[in-house]
């Protein structure tokens, strides 16, 4: 099964000229964005708050450091790989690029990264970095459960503003995981004028929003543009997907979990390999999952993320590679850290718990009635 690599070295040699952009390429450079591109790719602002010249990817390449550049990610191989089949392919190596902006608060919940490339043929794309290793990262995800939106979308609507003003043409904005939500809610959260310029939305496997957010915002101004993409066995993109519309990719990943992976993704020609729906399996935790979140309080689930990412932090460790790397350490850092927590406190933790499994359970049942009938056995 070819995946986006086979795809840049079979058509690479073709620019958007010859064959338009497709969303095999805005899956490519979503997976791009996380790469670490601090002094490789100009900032949003230099030291004196001016506006840099742009740079192709050919100029920078000579530049890039292994270590420091794939640091921290998943897929290191795979990445280097992609990088160097665009370098040299004529589609991607004199595409431009600029404006990157790397911005981790650990106060905040924040950890976010943007950049913005530009395909000789195409329009431009901005394109928003997923959750990446950090702790903080990871943390940020489960504040997508709040009804008001997270630190991160916020500084994502900025920078939309912000890039529309350095562009003369409309564009298109991207991203992967957490990357597809940010792209969406930056172009519905921002300015009429700016969201019309805003030509297509790409989110692969990115989580969807609260009813509360949706309407806020106004998603149905934007829900033409959207172009969502979830593998068959889906637990990311699933969570909180609801009134949103998705296309079902297929992965040749196991399943679950490793199908988030961008390089298990189908590809024939520029488009996906698509399948009807996401399976059974997955459709089961997108109920769980999202009647669980919709009847939380807020103070529940500011409550397990403390307690849950406290015992992380315990271990003071930055990333997530570095937990695992040391993970004896680790661990016994995070057993001291979890008996350490008040009676009251582990109290609501396994209320917040019991209402997971009850919600799966609930899911299962309605699964299982729905199978009988299509066979044609009565409901118990």
């Amino acid at each position: 099964m070819n995946n986006i690599i086979d795809y840049i070295n079979e058509y690479g040699d073709k620019t958007c000229l010859d064959r338009e952009f497709c969303e095999a390429d805005a899956l490519a450079l979503s997976q791009l964005s996380y790469l670490r591109w601090d002094k490789l790719i100009p900032p949003l602002f230099d030291d004196k708050g001016q506006d840099m010249d742009w740079v192709t990817l050919e100029d920078i390449y000579g530049s890039v450091d292994p270590k420091y550049v794939y640091r921290r990610e998943l897929y290191p191989d795979e990445n280097a790989q992609l990088l160097e089949a665009m370098v040299k392919s004529k589609r991607f190596s004199k595409m431009k690029c600029n404006y990157y902006l790397s911005d981790t608060r650990i106060a905040e919940d924040m950890q976010f990264a943007a950049m913005t490339m530009h395909m000789e043929g195409a329009l431009p794309l901005v394109v928003f970095r997923g959750t990446d290793g950090t702790i903080v990262g990871w943390r940020e995800d489960f504040t997508m459960a709040f009804s008001k939106p997270y630190a991160g979308a916020f500084m994502a609507s900025k920078y939309v503003d912000m890039i529309a003003g350095r562009l003369t043409a409309d564009f298109m904005v991207a991203g992967h995981s957490k990357g597809g939500n940010l792209a969406a809610f930056s172009a519905m959260s921002s300015r009429k004028e700016v969201r019309q310029r805003i030509t297509d939305i790409y989110s692969f496997d990115g989580p969807g929003f609260r009813p509360e957010i949706l309407a806020e915002y106004d998603y149905e101004a934007i829900a033409s543009r959207v172009h969502k993409y979830l593998p068959q066995s889906s637990l990311v993109g699933i969570v909180l997907e609801g009134s949103q519309d998705y296309v079902t990719v297929k992965s040749h990943a196991v399943g679950g979990v490793f199908q988030h992976n961008p390089y298990k993704w189908c590809v024939q020609d520029c488009e996906f390999i698509k399948v009807d729906d996401i399976k059974k399996k997955s459709q089961i935790m997108h109920n769980s999952l999202n009647e669980w979140i919709m009847e939380l309080e807020e103070d529940d689930i500011r409550l397990l993320i403390e307690s849950l990412f406290g015992i992380l932090e315990s271990t003071d460790m930055q990333n997530i590679p570095d937990l695992l790397t040391n993970w004896k350490a680790s661990l016994r850092a995070m057993k001291d850290t979890a008996f350490g927590i008040d009676k009251e406190k582990r109290k609501q933790l396994k209320k917040i718990i019991r209402l997971l499994l009850e919600a799966i359970y609930k899911s299962l049942m309605e699964q299982i009635q729905e199978q009988r009938q299509e066979h044609g056995i009565k409901p118990v």
